[in-house]
């Protein structure tokens, strides 16, 4: 229960900052395959929110109320179908999280299970999969970027993937 009060402060916050600060209006994504097999995580160059300086106080305010830190949250998208093979099992997902995430983010995440759909660049075809999505609170730093884009790149070599999503957006976070 306390992850999942966790989860809803640091979305609620998030919205907030995404809405009133004067920040990127949406959420940058960025797909491991756009990027090229060695690619690694850019930030948005979307424009800033206009007139929104009492409401980006107002968020800073609302952070610094329950002790909050500036930090980004990422969402990250793993499937578990492989081309020509079995699907990823929840062993070799307990396995990749314990051998790859952990010793990234050893301050903790959050994993749930997800049903999903995407088009496959090959067939042109919806593809609907299982699939899971972990959730890491952390500083927006080089190094941050730098960890995810391993954890992405070594998921899609490990299982065959075509790519790994990721969603950034800021967050006030108080753990």
């Amino acid at each position: 229960m306390q992850t999942f009060r966790t989860r809803m402060l640091v979305a609620s916050l998030s919205f907030v900052a995404l809405t009133a600060c004067q920040v990127s209006s949406h959420p940058t994504q960025i797909g491991a395959a756009a990027n090229g097999p060695g690619g690694d995580v850019a930030t948005s160059g979307a424009p800033a929110v206009v007139g929104a300086s009492d409401a980006a106080r107002s968020a800073q305010s609302l952070c610094g109320k329950i002790n909050g830190t500036k930090e980004i949250a990422a969402d990250l998208f793993f499937g578990r179908d492989v081309k020509g093979g079995r699907p990823v099992s929840d062993a070799e997902i307990r396995q990749f999280l314990a051998d790859v995430v952990t010793p990234r983010f050893p301050g903790g995440f959050t994993t749930w299970r997800t049903q999903g759909q995407w088009l496959d660049r090959d067939t042109r075809h919806v593809v609907r999969e299982d699939g899971f999505v972990v959730n890491i609170v952390a500083t927006g730093t080089q190094d941050t970027l730098d960890h995810l884009g391993e954890i992405r790149r070594e998921y899609i070599k490990r299982f065959r993937q075509q790519a790994v999503g990721l969603v950034l957006t800021d967050a006030c976070a108080s753990f």
